[in-house]
């Protein structure tokens, strides 16, 4: 018969077709995930910096010396956050899209500012610092939250 199609022609091209959309789907998926994956290394890179500013510059930061926190310095950042909806002093001249900061001191919270946001891809840096001028020396840990 003339004009008339194969079942192996349709079944070909049937087949064909669905390998073009599993690939195309694999394609797609990959880019996401390496999407992803790219925006937490860079959040993770720009909470490390951010770490490594307030714990180690002595002007911009909280430190008085590498990783010792000033008791006024936290004092002052306190104050600002109270009267400033919650934003840290020191992180505004970054322009993050989001971040929380919390500094505990063994139990106590000594500082909290911050944006509450919604996001799926959230990283959180923890850090280690000692306060300055107490006795016995206090331990604390500072953790940044951003996405």
């Amino acid at each position: 018969m003339k004009g008339a199609v194969k079942i192996e022609f349709i079944l070909g091209v049937v087949v064909f077709a669905i390998i073009v959309l599993y690939v195309g789907n694999q394609i797609g998926t990959a880019f996401n995930s390496a999407n992803m994956d790219a925006r937490i290394d860079m959040l993770k890179s720009e909470s490390v910096s951010v770490l490594n500013m307030i714990l180690l510059d002595t002007d911009i930061g909280l430190s008085v010396s590498p990783n010792t926190l000033s008791t006024i310095k936290l004092q002052e950042w306190n104050d600002y956050s109270n009267e400033n909806d919650g934003r840290c002093p020191g992180l505004d001249r970054f322009n993050l899209s989001g971040y929380r900061l919390a500094i505990n001191d063994g139990t106590d919270e000594v500082l909290f500012c911050g944006f509450v946001g919604l996001s799926q891809i959230r990283t959180m840096t923890m850090r280690e610092y000692i306060r300055e001028n107490t006795n016995p020396i206090k331990y604390g840990t500072i953790t940044l939250e951003m996405w």
